[in-house]
Order: structure tokens, then sequence, then C-alpha cells
């Protein structure tokens, strides 16, 4: 009656659940597998034995870092949730899961403990490629205050080159009409000179290479 209904809606839940789960006893052996924790891992109920869960899975925290003692965890009817861990599967390969380990007690009592886990490959992939991303885009970053580094540094040769021949020119023989034109093209140059190195300066700032000239200053004027 009510008791089979109820056990049935328990099965049919985690059958459908859409996520590994998988409950153990007080000594974490098995007691459960459900369909989507069996096909993530290739380990179904009869795999396990009478070995801890986590003997076979391996539990591991980022990176496959050093295991994870979740025996000690189930034994002292605590709780964890690892986002960013790996079990071993039944092919020997890491899968990247994010997990939640549950234990039961009753009247001080551990009686076993639920461990929900999903596989989080994808995000780790999306993660991945991310990161090259965002190591492509700071590299194209560090190529472009390079290239602008490096023309302003090029453009600055010829520029004092022209501002030295119009030096030169100034102490020559010349009208009054010869002498603006040669200022103008003096200011013209020296602006030109100006923008150069400020775009330099940027170039420098954006490499953490810019250098403060310290020098006394009329603050008032």
């Amino acid at each position: 009656g009510r008791v089979r209904l109820e056990h049935d809606r328990l099965q049919e839940l985690i059958t459908y659940l859409g996520i590994g789960l998988i409950s153990m006893d007080a000594r974490c052996r098995v007691r459960v597998v459900n369909p989507d924790a069996a096909s993530m891992l290739g380990f179904g109920e009869r795999d396990f034995g009478e070995r801890s869960v986590f003997a076979l899975l391996n539990p591991t925290g980022p990176d496959s870092g050093p295991p994870l003692w979740l025996d000690d965890v189930v034994r002292a009817g605590q709780a964890c949730r690892v986002n960013d861990g790996t079990f071993r599967c039944r092919d020997g390969r890491r899968l990247p899961v994010a997990f939640v380990l549950n234990s039961v007690e009753r009247d001080g009592e551990v009686l076993g403990a639920y461990l929900v886990f999903e596989d989080i490959s994808r995000r780790k992939e999306s993660e991945a490629q991310m990161h090259r991303a965002r190591e492509l885009a700071e590299q194209a970053s560090r190529t472009k205050s390079e290239f602008v580094a490096t023309m302003s540094h090029e453009l600055g040769t010829p520029l004092n080159g022209v501002i030295g021949m119009l030096q030169l020119l100034a102490d020559t023989a010349l009208d009054d009409a010869q002498r603006e034109l040669l200022a103008e093209a003096r200011r013209s140059a020296d602006g030109l000179h100006a923008i150069s190195q400020d775009v330099l300066d940027f170039s420098r700032l954006e490499a953490g290479q810019l250098v403060l000239d310290a020098r006394p200053l009329d603050l008032a004027a």
C-alpha cells in the first residue's frame, strides 16, 4: 500500500535524478548506485564489493591534488562540499566533478551517507578556453604595446634629424618670410615630437616600465 508507493516514488527519484547519487552505510560501503552515477563512473554496485566507496573512487580536490579522506568525514558524521574535484573511473581516467557528501545520523549514531555529484567536464573545458582566450588577449596587448613603443622610437630618430636641420637652417641668412615659415615648421616638428614622446610614455606605462623623473618645481606657478 502506502509504504510500497513511497518506495516506488523514492526509486523513481533516484533513477531519474539527473545527477550521480551513491548511498553508503556507516563504513562507506555501497548500498545504491543510481544509473547516472554508474554511467559517469562505469562502476555498478557489484564493482564496489565490501570496499569503501572512496577507496575505489579515490576522490581528489582541484587539479587532481592529494586524495580527500572522505571516510573520516562520514565517520565523524559531518558533511562537505567540493566544487572542483575528481573521481577515478573504471577505465582509469579522472572525471572532473562537483560533489556534496552528507552523513546521516540518528541519536548520535552515524547510519550512512549520501554522495551526490555531477560531471563538470564541460565547465572545466569552458574555463580552459576562457583562460586561453585571456592569454591570447594579453599577448595581443603586449604585442601592440611593443609595436607602438618601437614605432615611437623609430619616429623619434628622423624627427630629431628634422629638428636639428631646422636649427641649422635658422643660423643661415633668411628673409622675414622664410623665418616665419621656418618657425612654423619648427613648431610643427616640436609638436610631433611631443606626441611621439607621449605615446612612448603610455607604452612604458602599460609595460610597467614608466620611471618618474623627480625634479624641483614651483607649485604656485
